[in-house]
């Protein structure tokens, strides 16, 4: 809060798309109510981001390129309606995943004292009102979220919904049906970083995202923390953001065995398997209330993987040392709480930590 008022500042965090996010950037510049700072968290891009951003006059200089410590600069834009608007661009050294970007970007953002911090992929564009709409329903809510559509102007159901009552393993949330949305506002458990607004007394109460987890999950643990400790996270349907990947469809490669096709992810893709169900794990086991009923599913699920996955790569897939450590590690390291960045894919091979 600055002279009485509060603020507002958007953390988008970025690798390797620039020009998704000169248009997310574009959005938010455009917003009736635009936010007091823009913070970029940039995850060691290699596609020319910081070149982009200081041709677009978000930034003034850029980076040495071999630089092996977090690198800040500031600036200011100008909405259209002249309103200033403050540009924090941190380039971190190595790419620490989307879980990491979002723990640095938060961190520095409240470091430097805004009151709400509001999160996003840099693959989304904001409603000119999202922000807007918001801020007229803050009140003493520690979290809000706008809803969040695809480009056709549908719902993207995946991003916001409750804990399953029974059981979180494999599945953790019950997506809100679509007339969830017909409402003016209501509460939920679970929220991605597509959207939500943390007020910075919440992060003084239970902290940041889990950096360790790279990718996935970060934002199912970080709501449900929210939702848990603080009081569940208001979402305001009026308000959205359009995820211009949410029906991006993952590659498949058709493998066939007599009569039988089957659809197999290629390498490329495939390794971040070992990030989804480690960390799925993780939450679950942390936030299952029936840890007897979540030991027997996840039972299950290791033999239903036995069963179909170990046959299926040993016939049909390249790479497959990699891929039964991808597939079948990440039991033993979600249950024991390993985390960290453990496998990329990087100039074309399966890279381990």
């Amino acid at each position: 809060m600055r002279n009485g008022k509060e603020t507002v500042c958007a953390v988008v965090v970025t690798y390797n798309r620039k020009n998704y996010l000169l248009d997310c950037l574009e959005s938010l510049k455009h917003q009736s109510l635009p936010p007091e700072a823009i913070l970029i968290v940039d995850n060691a891009s290699s596609d020319g981001t910081p070149e982009v951003l200081k041709k677009a006059g978000y930034i003034s200089d850029v980076p040495v390129s071999d630089t092996k410590n977090t690198w800040e600069t500031h600036g200011e834009v100008s909405s259209p309606e002249g309103e200033k608007i403050k540009i924090h661009y941190l380039r971190l050294p190595q790419n620490t995943g989307g879980a990491g970007g979002f723990y640095h970007g938060m961190k520095r953002a409240y470091e430097l004292g805004y009151t709400w911090i509001w999160i996003m992929d840099d693959d989304v564009v904001a409603d000119a009102e999202a922000l807007g709409i918001l801020k007229k329903h803050s009140g003493p809510s520690l979290a809000m979220a706008p809803a969040v559509k695809t480009e056709d102007g549908s719902i993207a159901l995946t991003h916001r919904g409750n804990l399953k009552p029974k059981g979180l393993f494999p599945g953790l949330q019950r997506p809100l049906a679509p007339e969830e949305y017909e409402k003016s506002q209501l509460y939920i458990d679970l929220c991605s970083f597509v959207g939500l607004m943390v007020r910075r007394e919440a992060i003084s109460k239970i902290g940041l995202p889990i950096a360790d987890f790279f990718i996935y999950a970060d934002d199912v643990e970080y709501s449900l923390r929210l939702s848990s400790e603080l009081g569940k996270i208001l979402l305001i349907p009026a308000s959205y953001l359009i995820d211009r990947n949410a029906k991006k469809k993952a590659g498949y490669i058709v493998k066939n065995i007599l009569l039988f096709k089957f659809k197999r992810q290629p390498i490329s893709s495939y390794w971040r398997t070992y990030y989804s169900l480690r960390n799925v794990l993780y939450v679950s086991q942390k936030y299952s209330r029936n840890k007897a009923f979540f030991y027997i599913r996840v039972m299950f699920h290791l033999l239903k993987s036995l069963l179909t996955s170990f046959p299926l790569i040993l016939t049909l897939d390249d790479h497959k040392k990699d891929r039964l450590k991808i597939r079948f590690l990440p039991y033993i390291h979600g249950l024991r709480g390993v985390l960290g960045k453990k496998v990329e894919y990087k100039n074309g091979k399966i890279i381990w930590h």
